[in-house]
């Protein structure tokens, strides 16, 4: 990594044993000013922690001369030193050049490598950006209370104070000259504002102060004063100034040797404040007195919140001189030993967790009759890929033990997602069957009443004689009438005689001829009558057969649909009854991913 930023010039040259430059109180407030984005920060811790591991790798090679007479305790140390070596090979290949920051989602969840650098890199990747995160939402928070401050002086000097802290971050931006012209100026203009009223209260501009006496002109006792006061006047409010200046008053309390005043500054530091910087603040200041057990809890519980502890502790020379040192060095190999072996003692559960996960999946494959497709990142494939856990370091180890974690519940998820789509599908499909099966029920009555309907009609519309002579009318009535009358006209020899010949009286009518005339006008309508009859009788009959024929044609045509409503409501419901079928077996599966 290359550059000349302010940032860069933070960081110490390898190798370089510039102890106090690879403490975070060392850059932090000028990180917090200057920052622009969380890119920038990433590639700082990156790098920071590099300098850090190398630093720590030399530190352990001498701390295995010092407990060479434990062979356990000796092996480990060369272990590690072995581990942070690869770590600072690995931190070349770091990707800060193609790295997007806060974009969580490509390291949250990536396959465990069987090359354990890879895990260490997304778990570095995962770490730097949530420091970079926390650095940029303190950014936010102290601008709000630089502003908050500036608020209180009048209309002129508000200008005046503003002025201050462009030339202080003008300063954190250069190098050289211009640095130091810059810091002149800001100091000179924040002296001139605590002489005010108002200046005399505002403890952002008493830390500036400590924080340029301190860096700019490396006035310890000055430093030390200003710093008391911020912390003072901002203790009322205990915003983040009032841990910061508290931090930096043990600092440089620190930094003049007066170690139980550092040590008791920074326990107020502390009851405001358990953030990981603070606590390793306070267990360097617990070193310097010799209370090493609250140093060592101090230590693991920064180890907890911040894994890359393990490391950068052993790259800090607080815990690594004075009288007690090497037994604090050996308490502090056989904490990382434990450590170690417990986040191991996890990672181990978590595989075991991922492999139940995977064998349950399949269990639920087979019983459910369903192909679950594991993407390949959770699948068998990258469980045997995941490195032997006796020989991973305390980084990787948390890696795969968040990895396997977090690939177990994945897949359950996974195939929870895919039975619970399956089983949705199914459930569609079997109301669509349902409906369709209600459907075809519908129809079928609607058919046979309809089919009804058609009977009845074609019944009612027979072309019977009646209906014939109702519908052509007056000519059927003459054809009738004719043949009556041809009926009547042939009897009449018949008739004639039977009364006798026409007698003429001598006086009166002649009956016979009455009589004859009487049959011939009389007699037609019976003929007319006895020949309707007759053909009415004939075509009933023929009826009966028609008749007979239309029940026959609708009984074929009901009988056809039933065959085919039959055929049609078998299939949809042996449809249904697969699909509860299924639909229970997927259930059954369901329990069993809940259970998990």
């Amino acid at each position: 990594m290359s550059g000349s930023g302010p940032l860069f010039s933070l960081i110490p040259k390898p190798f370089r044993h510039d102890y106090e430059r690879l403490r975070a109180i060392e850059h932090e407030y000028q990180l917090e000013l200057v920052a622009e984005n969380a890119r920038q920060l990433v590639q700082f811790y990156a790098t920071i922690v590099r300098a850090q591991a190398s630093q720590a790798s030399q530190t352990l090679r001498n701390i295995d001369v010092m407990v060479n007479g434990r062979e356990t305790a000796g092996e480990f140390l060369g272990n590690l030193a072995t581990d942070i070596d690869s770590l600072v090979d690995g931190m070349d290949r770091f990707p800060v050049d193609n790295f997007q920051p806060l974009e969580f989602a490509q390291h949250t969840i990536l396959p465990i490598a069987s090359d354990p650098s890879a895990s260490l890199q997304d778990t570095l990747a995962t770490e730097f950006e949530r420091l970079a995160r926390q650095l940029l939402r303190q950014q936010k928070a102290l601008v709000k209370v630089h502003d908050k401050m500036r608020g209180m002086y009048e209309a002129q000097t508000q200008v005046r104070r503003a002025e201050s802290s462009r030339w202080l971050v003008s300063g954190m931006r250069r190098l050289g000259r211009d640095r130091e012209e810059d810091f002149q100026d800001a100091l000179r203009i924040l002296r001139d504002l605590v002489l005010t009223p108002q200046g005399m209260q505002d403890y952002v501009a008493w830390f500036e102060i400590g924080w340029l006496l301190w860096k700019h002109e490396r006035n310890l006792p000055e430093s030390e004063e200003a710093f008391y006061r911020a912390q003072r006047l901002s203790a009322s409010k205990g915003d983040a100034f009032y841990v910061k200046s508290l931090r930096h008053l043990a600092y440089v309390q620190h930094l003049q040797g007066r170690y139980p005043e550092a040590y008791e500054t920074i326990q107020k530091a502390l009851a405001a404040s358990d953030e990981h910087d603070t606590r390793f603040d306070a267990a360097r200041y617990a070193a310097s007195r010799g209370f090493s057990e609250e140093c060592l809890r101090l230590l693991e519980q920064c180890i907890y919140d911040r894994p890359t502890t393990i490391i950068s502790m052993f790259a800090e020379v607080d815990f690594l001189r004075g009288a007690a040192a090497a037994r604090l060095a050996r308490a502090m190999a056989d904490m990382a030993a434990r450590m170690l072996d417990e986040a191991r003692d996890r990672a181990d559960d978590n595989v075991e967790h991922w492999q139940r996960a995977l064998e349950i999946v399949r269990e639920v494959e087979r019983e459910a009759g369903l192909p679950i497709a594991l993407p390949k990142g959770i699948a068998e494939e990258a469980l045997g890929d995941t490195p032997a856990l006796d020989d991973v370091d305390y980084l990787v180890a948390l890696e795969i033990e968040r990895k396997a974690l977090a690939y177990g519940d994945q897949t359950v998820t996974f195939a929870r997602d895919t039975v619970l789509r399956v089983e949705a599908a199914r459930a569609s499909e079997q109301s669509k069957v349902s409906l369709a099966l209600h459907d075809l029920d519908q129809n079928q009555n609607r058919a046979i009443i309809e089919a009804e309907e058609d009977r009845r009609e074609r019944l009612a519309n027979l072309n019977t004689l009646s209906r014939y002579i109702r519908g052509a009318g007056r000519w059927v009535n003459v054809l009738l009438f004719a043949g009556a009358m041809t009926v009547d006209i042939h009897f009449v020899p018949y008739v004639e005689k039977l009364i006798g010949p026409s007698q003429a009286p001598a006086s009166g009518p002649d009956l016979n001829k009455i009589l004859l005339y009487s049959y011939i006008g009389f007699a037609w309508p019976i003929f007319f009558y006895l020949i309707y009859i007759t053909a009415v009788i004939i075509d009933s009959c023929f009826n009966v057969f028609r008749r007979q024929k239309t029940e026959a044609e609708w009984a074929d045509a009901v009988s056809a649909q039933v065959d085919i409503y039959e055929e049609q409501a078998n299939e949809l419901r042996a449809r249904l009854s697969d699909l509860e079928t299924e639909r229970a077996r997927i259930q059954r599966a369901l329990q069993r991913l809940e259970h998990i």
